[in-house]
């Protein structure tokens, strides 16, 4: 990995305080101009001043907030506390002081995201809870075939015949929990999932009740679509005095003349059923024809584009206000972040987001990606969990996608290193920060979760793909 990238990687990261904050209620007196008063000491003043709403004081029951950042050693994330790359006054940093860290871990064998957070959740290793490997071929399997380790039984399954174990060989910490009436979330955590697992059609572990918790929000899934480059030109933009008025009814103007290609971008369809997802053909029912604007918000007297506005035109330009997961046009500046972009009318509630890489004053260069498609899986028994993220947060945000700086991915070959290195910063904080609003969610909409486990995909997401 890149050093740039590297350094953005634990930058993003700290966007993970918003969840230590929201965990970790802080009171008058625990951290003022003296700074944290230490472990022992704040404990004693949280039990003090714990009340309930009615202002009654009361001992707060233990509860727990795991957050689990995928290969972030704690000699790693010490390192970039000490050096500032981390915020001092951060929550990671605050969370090392007054929490509980594991300064050395027996890691599980190999030590890859499935095979770890299932041993996590068990207390058991690979051997007991039949969680392998990321990916592994099932014995009952065909041999072309394979199963991944985060959509495989936990415990096992019976062989002859084929179905669920009556006799797991382990199960996840939070079943034990909710039998005991106690309270469990779990955020995009390997195996709180909700979905019925099969193998050979048949299914081998229902979702209840080893995969649900008392609020579950599955890890997302591709929508179909994968990432593409685009290389415009002056020349693909054309007036279009329709575009120009839908685009200032909704509050956008220009200070030089607006430009739209005259022609769509790309077209693509997806299906109008949660059972479906998208395609890059024209084959499914709700078809998208996208075609972009480009706009001047400098005000500096000089013809300085400095904004694309991606839109459908089947659906037109609107002015809103949007609410997720509908995003409306993806309105992004050159040198800013991603814009969200939803696919509406998607039945599986697919998005997507566009990036803008290069951008020329006088559109002599255009250059953008649009990411890859991406959803929530829509799983029966957590359908509403799923909803809740989807309208509060917004649709499944891309991920760090390895086949952008690798250019696998199509249409990249003529983006510049620094462009695609960018990009990819751009989509890891974007997305860190997308995995901490949804943990955030899960505890503020429940406060009285006697556990919750929240799992971010970086820095591991990273250290695979430079």
């Amino acid at each position: 990995m890149k050093l740039k990238t590297f350094v953005s990687v634990t930058t993003a990261m700290s966007l993970v305080a918003s969840l230590v904050w929201t965990a970790t209620p802080v009171r008058a007196g625990q951290d003022g101009d003296n700074g944290d008063r230490g472990v022992g000491d704040a404990r004693g003043h949280d039990q003090d001043q714990d009340q309930d709403h009615d202002g009654g004081h009361h001992g707060r029951k233990p509860r727990v907030v795991m957050i689990s950042l995928d290969g972030a050693k704690p000699d790693f994330i010490q390192k970039f506390i000490e050096e500032g790359v981390l915020p001092r006054d951060g929550g990671l940093a605050r969370l090392s002081r007054r929490g509980a860290v594991a300064l050395q871990n027996v890691t599980a064998s190999p030590s890859l995201t499935a095979v770890s957070h299932i041993a996590i959740a068990t207390g058991s290793t690979a051997v007991h809870n039949d969680i392998p490997s990321n990916t592994f071929e099932p014995i009952v399997g065909p041999i072309s075939g394979s199963i991944s380790g985060f959509a495989a039984p936990i415990g096992g399954y019976s062989e002859n015949p084929l179905g669920p174990s009556p006799h797991p060989t382990a199960v996840p910490l939070w079943v034990q929990l909710r039998q005991q009436g106690k309270k469990v979330v779990t955020a995009t955590w390997p195996g709180g999932d909700g979905a019925d697992i099969s193998i050979n059609k048949t299914v081998v572990q229902p979702a209840q009740p080893t995969r649900i918790t008392d609020f579950t929000v599955p890890f997302g899934a591709f929508g179909g679509i994968g990432a593409q480059g685009f290389s415009l030109s002056r020349g693909d933009f054309t007036a279009d005095p329709s575009i120009v008025t839908a685009l200032q009814a909704a509050g956008h103007f220009s200070f030089s003349p607006m430009l739209v290609t005259s022609a769509p971008i790309e077209t693509f369809s997806c299906s109008a059923a949660a059972t479906a997802t998208c395609t890059n053909a024209s084959t499914l029912d709700v078809k998208y024809s996208i075609r972009v604007a480009a706009i001047d918000t400098t005000n500096d007297r000089k013809v300085n584009y400095d904004t694309l506005v991606f839109f459908d035109a089947n659906r037109g330009i609107t002015a809103g206000p949007f609410h997720a997961p509908s995003t409306g046009p993806a309105y992004v500046k050159f040198g800013g972040e991603n814009a969200p972009f939803f696919f509406e009318g998607s039945g599986a509630k697919v998005g997507a987001a566009y990036f803008v890489s290069a951008l020329s004053p006088d559109l002599s260069v255009v250059r953008f990606a649009r990411y890859g498609a991406n959803y929530i899986p829509r799983n029966t028994p957590v359908l509403a969990d799923v909803d809740d993220i989807n309208n509060n947060i917004g649709f499944w945000r891309p991920q760090a996608d390895f086949r952008i700086p690798e250019r696998l991915s199509p249409g990249f070959t003529s983006f510049s290193d620094v462009e695609i290195e960018t990009m990819f910063e751009d989509m890891v904080k974007t997305f860190v920060r997308y995995q901490a609003n949804i943990g955030e969610r899960a505890i503020k909409t429940h406060p009285d979760a006697d556990l919750v486990m929240v799992y971010i995909e970086q820095p591991d997401g990273s250290e695979h793909h430079c």
